[in-house]
C-alpha cells in the first residue's frame, strides 16, 4: 500500500504465510510510519569573535525509528482460540485493534494515543466464541516498546480485553464502503503496568504502578459507522506516593453515501493530572473521504481525504488549526 499526504508519506508491505498446519505468520512493514529527529551535528559558535564559544548550534535530520508495525507468529490449535507472539499492537481500545489502513481518519484519535501508542513485544491469547459474538484476549508484554533489557525501565505489562457483539461478528475496521446490517459492539479493556525506573548507575530510582481502563461502544448500519470510547488512568509512584489520574473520551461518526463520498467528524477530550494540576485538551476534526473506485470489486482500494484538524489546549490557552490532504492506495 501507499499513503501520501502533505504531512508525510509512507509505504508498506504485508506478508502472510502458513508454513504448517495450525501455525502462521504475519509481517507488516511500514516505511515512514515512525520517524524521529536524530541529532546530526553539534557546533560551537563564537558570535563576538573573542575566542570563547557563546552558544551551541545543532542540526537534526529525520530518521526511521522502526519499520515494523507487526511481526508475529500465531498458533491456532482450534478456531476458537489462538496465541500470537512477537511485536504487535496492544488491544487496549477498539481503535488499537484496527489496522491504520482501515481507519476512518488518517490516524487514531489523539485521545487514544495519549493513553497508549505504538507496538510492543509480548504474547497474546485470543478467544472467539459464538462466531465473533464474544471476543476476549489476555496478554503479557514488555511494557517499554523496546527490546528486553533496553532502556532504564524494567517491568511487565498485563492486558485484558472483552468485546460483546450480540447481533453478529463486528470487525474492528472502520470502513463501511460495502455497507452491511445493523451491528452493535460493547467492549472494555484493562492494562496494568508495574515497573521500576533505574538511574544511570543502575540503581533503582522509583517504583511505579500504572493502571489504565477503557470502555467502548460501536454501532454500524449500512454505510454509517459510529464509535465512542472513554479512558481512565491512575498512576502511583513510590517517590511522591501521590495518585496521578488522567481521563479522556472521544466520539466519531462517518456516513458513506452511494456517490462515493463519506463525511466524517470526530471530537475528543483529554484531562491530564486531574488529581493535582489539571490540564485539559480538546480536539476537533472533520472533513470528507472520497472513494473513486467505490463501484469496483475493491471499493476502498483508492481513498482521498480532506480534513480540518483543531487542537485546543484550554489550560494553557493555546490553539492550533491545520488541514490534511491525503491519498491512500491498496494493491
Amino acid at each position: 500500500f501507499l499513503d501520501v499526504g502533505i504531512g508525510g508519506s509512507q509505504a508498506g508491505l504485508i506478508f502472510y504465510g502458513r508454513p504448517v498446519d495450525k501455525w502462521r505468520f504475519k509481517v507488516d512493514l511500514v516505511i515512514g510510519a515512525d520517524l524521529f529527529q536524530a541529532l546530526a551535528s553539534v557546533d560551537l559558535v563564537d558570535t563576538d569573535n573573542d575566542g570563547d564559544p557563546d552558544r551551541v548550534s545543532s542540526t537534526t535530520v529525520e530518521a526511521i525509528s522502526s519499520i515494523v508495525e507487526e511481526t508475529t507468529i500465531t498458533w491456532a490449535p482450534v478456531d476458537q482460540f489462538h496465541v500470537r507472539l512477537g511485536r504487535l499492537r496492544i488491544p487496549f481500545t477498539s481503535q488499537s485493534q484496527s489496522h491504520f489502513m482501515t481507519l476512518m481518519f488518517p490516524s487514531r484519535a489523539e485521545v487514544n494515543e495519549v493513553f497508549l501508542r505504538g507496538t510492543d513485544l509480548g504474547g497474546l491469547g485470543e478467544f472467539n466464541l459464538g462466531d465473533g459474538r464474544f471476543r476476549a484476549s489476555v496478554g503479557l508484554f514488555n511494557g517499554t516498546n523496546l527490546a528486553v533489557g533496553s532502556g532504564n525501565i524494567k517491568g511487565v505489562l498485563l492486558t485484558g480485553r472483552m468485546d460483546l457483539n450480540p447481533l453478529g461478528d463486528f470487525e474492528f475496521g472502520e470502513s463501511r464502503v460495502e455497507g452491511g446490517p445493523f451491528l452493535l459492539g460493547i467492549g472494555a479493556g484493562l492494562v496494568y503496568n508495574p515497573y521500576n525506573s533505574y538511574d544511570s548507575a543502575g540503581v533503582r530510582d522509583v517504583l511505579v504502578n500504572d493502571l489504565r481502563a477503557s470502555v467502548s461502544l460501536r454501532m454500524a448500519a449500512g454505510g454509517v459507522y459510529f464509535v465512542t470510547e472513554g479512558l481512565f488512568r491512575r498512576q502511583v509512584d513510590s517517590l511522591t506516593d501521590r495518585p496521578l489520574m488522567d481521563g479522556g473520551a472521544y466520539a466519531q461518526l462517518g456516513i458513506f453515501a452511494p456517490a462515493g463520498v463519506e463525511p466524517v467528524i470526530r471530537g475528543g477530550w483529554a484531562g491530564q493530572d486531574l488529581s493535582f494540576s489539571a490540564r485539559h485538551t480538546v480536539w476537533a476534526e472533520g472533513g470528507l473521504n472520497f472513494y473513486p473506485a467505490h463501484t469496483d470489486e475493491r471499493p476502498d482500494a483508492i481513498k482521498f481525504t480532506l480534513l480540518y484538524l483543531g487542537e485546543f489546549r484550554l489550560t494553557e490557552r493555546e490553539y492550533a488549526h491545520g488541514a490534511v490532504v491525503r491519498a491512500q492506495v491498496k494493491f
